[in-house]
């Protein structure tokens, strides 16, 4: 009878063991890309870079030290863009992705030429009063008389707010 439970405590850890490293073999299909994104001009980090693995939801966003992870990523070959406001967009085209390899890809922005306009609309100002009214007023659309529950005009009257 011992010898029966202790086969059934070996198989029980053999199955839990196996259970255990199933996340971990799952985990290992995917790969990393990583790198800094940096100014053309001087060389420093640049913060608020989007960088993304296009045709895909994968990406990240730099922190101010330039730096990016983007973890996840299926193994395949992909184009990764790198863009911000005010830099140009770069992209790298045919970026081999491995299973559980970190692929190193570092970008260089230049400064874009584009300037932008400012566009101001200013709106007329809405007087707190309509001058030439002495008392209050309602309007009801036409639309309006013919979605309510009424037959008469004294019953869409007796609907409105304030009359007697």
């Amino acid at each position: 009878m011992q010898r029966f439970g202790w086969r059934r405590l070996i198989a029980a850890l053999i199955v839990a063991g196996g259970a255990l490293m199933v996340p971990q073999v799952v985990e290992a299909q995917t790969g990393r890309i990583s790198g800094i994104v940096t100014d053309a001009a001087t060389g420093q980090p640049i913060e608020g870079v989007q960088v993304g693995v296009l045709g895909t939801g994968y990406g990240a966003v730099t922190p101010a030290n330039g730096r990016y992870f983007i973890v996840g990523v299926p193994p395949g070959t992909y184009t990764v863009a790198a863009r911000r406001i005010g830099y140009s967009v770069a992209e790298v085209s045919e970026v081999r992705v491995a299973i559980d390899v970190t692929r190193e890809l570092n970008f260089t922005l230049s400064a874009a030429g584009q300037v932008l306009q400012t566009i101001r609309t200013v709106a007329p100002p809405t007087p707190l009063i309509e001058p030439g009214i002495t008392g209050s007023s309602q309007s009801v659309a036409a639309e309006v008389i013919e979605a309510l529950p009424v037959t008469s005009i004294s019953g869409i009257l007796q609907l409105q707010q304030g009359f007697l």
